[in-house]
């Protein structure tokens, strides 16, 4: 009797990583919210804090159990997915490091987390509409993948945000600071009469 779907490893593992890019999708939309309302450094240090953690702990399943089981399943003609799938891994790895090794007040934070989304967007896209289908195609068995995997997700763990330390005493002021500067040279180009008014 052949498997199905519900309890074929392969689909079990590439529930885990879906469900991980969906836990990330949600968070780059807590952060758009949030840029759109101007929020302060407070609330968008955690939550950028929260997508580089959850991505690298994504990216270390992948290349640690994942890859490795795919790159072997998979007919060599269809390794361009792979290739692909480092390559964007180390980029991918080097914007977190960007993001973690500043401050969300800092002037391109918030540009690299918008970069980061649309990197893991089209990352995410190849993944699940290339490499997984291949995997689909080739069958291979994946219990012990599964359950390597398993015991990974099992065993990760809530990390401190890293921009805490790093805050300013007065972030709060600085970032309202800014805000109200925004808001003062808006204002004042409006408000602002013509200069054969003024004789």
């Amino acid at each position: 009797m052949q498997p199905t779907k519900q309890d074929n490893a392969l689909e079990q593992a590439i529930q885990i990583l879906t469900a991980d890019h969906d836990k990330v999708r949600l968070l780059f939309r807590e952060y758009k919210k949030l840029m759109d309302l101007d929020a302060d450094a407070s609330q968008r240090g955690p939550v950028a804090a929260k997508i580089c953690q959850e991505l690298t702990a994504h990216a270390e399943l992948e290349e640690q159990i994942f890859y490795p089981a795919a790159r072997k399943a998979i007919s060599e003609d269809a390794e361009e997915c792979m290739d692909h799938a480092d390559v964007e891994h180390q980029s991918l790895k080097r914007l977190i490091a960007d993001i973690e090794g500043s401050h969300p007040d800092d002037e391109h934070f918030d540009a690299n987390v918008h970069v980061l989304q649309e990197y893991v967007a089209h990352h995410v896209e190849e993944e699940e509409n290339d490499m997984f289908e291949e995997l689909r195609h080739a069958e291979p068995k994946m219990d012990s993948v599964l359950k390597k995997m398993q015991e990974a997700v099992s065993k990760r763990t809530e990390k401190p945000s890293p921009f805490k330390d790093k805050s300013p005493k007065n972030a709060g002021d600085a970032r309202q600071s800014k805000a109200a500067a925004r808001k003062q040279v808006r204002t004042s180009g409006s408000q602002k009469k013509p200069a054969a008014a003024d004789k």
